[in-house]
């Protein structure tokens, strides 16, 4: 069993020491319930630039997180310099229900460890449960704590058509002011100059924060393929991550199942498939044995995932109704593919305006069908840009870590990291040089 790792050891018996006591190095307390999507990542990158400080680590997480093969992959090779507390257990997935256990086991763990300093790594809804709390204690979290989280969807952060909604996000607006967060890091550059576009103390507290994405050996399509074992002929479109109808994967295989297509064209789909895809990938079995569709359902370790990346002429981000940066479309970018995306929200911003791909409304049965075709059929002559690239440089690891561990190495008297990339960088690529 994982559950438990920590480095502390008995020191044995203790002899008077005439020297001055030097203070007790910082407690950092790093709290991620879930290990879904690319929140390894993040921590990943963020445990092993922490081991390199004089502080005490803790990783405050759940057991079925820890459990998975995502935590194996991706944490194991840091996991043995930090202190480890899996224990939790979460008894629900409704969100609301997630984000209150999220609030009380963040709590519970400040109280237990006593930490100096906290990472939240994903925060989103916990400031509607942690706003009233505060407001209602009259206080902050704990005496002396800084507590700094990570935005990833922030819908209050685009226009509503609806009145509801409106309101919903006004009190997101309001609870993520009040929460007590002391730093609010937005990876969604959009969301960002909104919030920062507001004023108040919200926007004295908010910093923009790269999504780390490694450098990738290029390789090509061919040699990628046969790392994958999958046919190496014909035009290739396809995805990477979560395969579920919230990504809109139904969308994708709606859309290339209708495509003018060539007969060697295929669909390929890799990551865990939720129980609706799998039904619907049933209904056309014909495709799949055929190797028009093929579906790899698992989670893939970051080079093998390179190689699928680079196994695509096309990479399809059609997600259904999501504002939030894609960490997949900047993966794509790494690889040197172009993305085909949804016209909303971050992807409907950059992905034109930084010369990614294209984007469409994949809503829209008929425009997705269409344009799935003709992208695909333009992307043997796509060619980065020099905004791509540049994009790629401001979302390196160093730039995120930097960033991050701002304010913590500021605390500890430390010098900041030297020479980071700042997004006017990226924006001095494009023709009008603003978001």
């Amino acid at each position: 069993m994982r559950y438990r790792v920590s480095l502390s050891r008995d020191p044995g018996p203790s002899t008077p020491d005439p020297r001055p006591s030097t203070p007790a190095p910082m407690r950092v307390l790093v709290f991620e319930i879930g290990f879904g999507g690319h929140r390894t990542t993040y921590l990943r990158h963020l445990l092993e630039a922490l081991a390199r400080l004089d502080c005490e680590v803790i990783l405050y997480t759940s057991r079925e997180a820890w459990d998975s093969s995502e935590s194996r992959i991706n944490l194991d090779p840091v996991c043995d310099r930090v202190q480890v507390e899996a224990s939790s257990e979460r008894t629900t997935m409704d969100p609301l229900g997630v984000a209150r256990e999220k609030c009380r086991w963040l709590e519970e763990a400040g109280r237990r460890f006593r930490p100096d300093h906290v990472f939240v790594p994903t925060g989103d809804g916990m400031s509607e449960i942690m706003a009233p709390r505060r407001l209602l204690r009259g206080g902050r979290w704990w005496r002396d704590v800084e507590v700094e989280v990570i935005m990833h969807g922030c819908r209050f952060a685009y226009p509503q058509s609806h009145w509801r909604r409106r309101q919903v996000d006004r009190y997101s607006r309001f609870a993520l002011r009040s929460a007590g967060w002391a730093r609010v890091h937005f990876v969604d550059v959009l969301a960002y100059d909104f919030v920062r576009k507001q004023g108040g103390v919200l926007a004295e507290r908010s910093r923009l924060l790269p999504d780390p994405i490694e450098p990738v050996e290029q390789i090509s399509t061919i040699d990628a393929r046969r790392m994958l074992d999958l046919p190496e002929d014909g035009r290739c479109i396809g995805c990477i991550g979560e395969m579920s109808a919230r990504k809109g994967i139904d969308l994708l295989i709606r859309a290339f199942v209708d495509a003018e297509r060539r007969p060697t064209d295929r669909l390929l789909l890799i990551g865990r498939h939720d129980e609706q895809i799998v039904k619907m990938l049933e209904a056309h079995r014909e495709l799949l044995a055929a190797k028009q569709i093929v579906s790899v359902d698992r989670f893939l370790e970051m080079e093998k995932m390179a190689c699928g990346f680079a196994s695509m002429d096309l990479v399809a981000t059609p997600y259904r109704r999501t504002t939030a940066i894609s960490s997949i479309a900047l993966r794509a970018v790494a690889a040197g593919r172009p993305v085909l995306g949804t016209d909303q929200g971050w992807l409907g911003a950059l992905v034109p305006k930084l010369g990614l791909g294209w984007t469409c409304d994949v809503l829209d049965p008929e425009v997705f069908r269409r344009d799935l075709s003709r992208c695909l059929d333009r992307a043997e002559q796509y060619r980065p840009t020099e905004a791509a690239d540049r994009l790629l440089a401001f979302h390196a690891p160093e730039n995120f870590i930097g960033a991050w561990t701002a304010r913590l190495r500021e605390r500890m008297g430390l010098a900041p990291y030297e020479d980071l990339m700042d997004w006017s960088h990226v924006l001095a690529a494009t023709d009008k040089g603003d978001a």
